[in-house]
């Protein structure tokens, strides 16, 4: 019985990790996506100041 129950509160634990990372990967991907135009931005801008 306690072989159950510590595989149901592991995989309930696995579940709930596994959404705060899914949380967490979209959080960075929307900003990702904000911050990327900006770094693309400034390394166009600092290889054009370097040629």
């Amino acid at each position: 019985m306690s072989e159950c129950g510590y595989t149901i509160s592991s995989r309930s634990h696995l579940s709930m990790l596994m959404g705060v990372l899914e949380r967490v990967a979209r959080l960075l991907m929307s900003r990702q996506m904000i911050l990327l135009p900006l770094l693309l931005g400034n390394t166009v801008g600092m290889s054009a100041n370097v040629v």
